[in-house]
């Protein structure tokens, strides 16, 4: 006489199987796909997308082949390898040359260096960190870069 379990044990184990290859698929898609990277830029402020345009005109004039800072800076927003790394993406660093990638690669860095400034939208804090850095903020090279970020974000 054998158990329920003897009797469904190929079932169980296909059952098993599956979940597993399930679980494996989305770890790799979690591991690969730029929205793992953190919000899409439409679930942020408005604001968010505004300065992300005006960004890449300030930076690139929009131009994902763009290649800037003596080869150093690649994209439309013009993304450093040590800025890439920062922001703790998956993938290669060439693909910061894709304008969503690159966005999403910006979110990620204010969100490691200025969350406060994303959450409340402060525009001038978050173009001064993407520009300077860290502490872009405090540093008066920025302030000329903020203004030009304002201006293209008038046009």
């Amino acid at each position: 006489m054998k158990t329920w379990i003897q009797n469904h044990l190929t079932e169980i184990i296909l059952i098993l199987a599956f979940l597993a290859l399930v679980f494996v698929i989305a770890a790799v898609f979690q591991h690969t796909a730029p929205a793992a990277a953190g919000a899409e830029p439409s679930t942020l402020h408005p604001q968010i997308s505004t300065l992300l345009s005006a960004l890449e005109q300030v930076e690139s004039a929009g131009n994902p082949d763009a290649i800037g800072d003596h080869g150093r800076s690649l994209g439309p927003l013009q993304i450093t390898r040590p800025y890439w790394l920062d922001a703790g993406m998956p993938g290669h660093y060439d693909q910061v040359r894709d304008p969503r990638y690159a966005r999403l690669t910006v979110i990620r860095y204010w969100r490691r260096y200025c969350p406060q400034a994303l959450a409340c939208a402060d525009l001038q804090t978050l173009a001064r960190t993407h520009n300077g850095g860290p502490n872009g903020p405090r540093k008066r090279a920025t302030l000329n870069y903020w203004r030009r970020v304002q201006a293209a974000m008038h046009r």
